[in-house]
């Protein structure tokens, strides 16, 4: 009995080691899986962080493309804009080339011109020697009619000076002689006289007399009638006397009607024009 045992008591012990071989290793398993799923949790979290960040910059680029749509329609604009400056500038470009051609001819004409000049400026040169040669020839001479010259000069220096005195004396003469000559009213017993006759309406009398002493005619000769009543003007009006020639007179004997009160003061002023 105690040889058959053993062989069962081997059996029990291998199978209980295989056992404990087999716990172990699905311990370690479990540890390895466990360490892989904690890093395969922590890859997804980084992935799903990264793919939160390409979003953000997705709408950033989002953004950034509407905003550049903008600009690309506002610069398709100044394009279109700057071609049509483009079409101008390139007319103005033909005109100018025709105006520089024109100008180009006027340039060959003008430098013919010149030419033609420079040959008579040589031609003069050539005359001027001749004459500097005579000239040097005849120094004295020349210094002769310096001195004559010089003399003339003070001479006319002197004229020059009496005839501003001379004229002068005649614009002051023409100035006094316009004013003789133009119209020039005056009053000769020209006087007022209030009447306030009963029944009838009140009126101030004007008369005198009204002289130029002018040699033109004074146009448009009125007296300018102005009386008061006390501060109220009762009076403001113009007696025409027509023109009155040069040294002339005009006799005055006018009715100026008014109403209210007497007068206490009036003027009478002789106004003219000279056309």
């Amino acid at each position: 009995m105690a040889t058959q045992k053993k062989p069962l008591n081997s059996v029990a012990l291998g199978v209980g080691v295989l056992c404990v071989i087999l716990l172990i290793a699905t311990i370690a398993t479990y540890f390895d899986y466990s360490t892989m799923v904690t890093n395969r949790d922590s890859q997804i979290t980084d992935q799903s962080n990264q793919i939160d960040s390409l979003n953000t910059q997705i709408n950033d680029m989002q953004t950034s493309l509407d905003g550049n749509v903008s600009e690309i329609n506002s610069l398709n604009a100044q394009i279109i804009t700057l071609q049509s400056e483009l079409s101008s500038a390139n007319a103005q470009v033909t005109t100018l080339t025709s105006q520089l051609s024109t100008a180009n001819s006027q340039a060959t004409s003008l430098q013919n011109q010149v030419n033609t000049l420079n040959a008579q400026i040589t031609s003069l040169n050539a005359q001027i020697s001749t004459l500097n040669n005579w000239l040097n020839g005849n120094v004295t001479a020349l210094a002769n009619a310096n001195t004559q010259i010089s003399n003339l000069n003070a001479s006319l220096n002197g004229n020059v000076t009496a005839l501003a005195t001379a004229n002068i004396q005649i614009a002051s003469l023409n100035s006094q002689l316009t004013s003789l000559n133009a119209p020039n009213l005056v009053q000769i017993n020209l006087v007022g006289s209030d009447n306030r006759p009963l029944l009838q309406n009140a009126y101030l009398l004007v008369t005198g007399y009204e002289c130029n002493v002018g040699t033109n005619p004074a146009y448009n000769s009125q007296i300018h009638v102005v009386a008061y009543q006390g501060s109220v003007v009762a009076i403001d009006t113009y007696i025409n006397l027509g023109t009155i020639l040069g040294h002339g007179w005009h006799i005055s004997n006018q009715n100026v009607y008014y109403t209210g009160s007497a007068l206490t003061n009036y003027t009478l002023t002789l106004v003219w024009t000279s056309s």
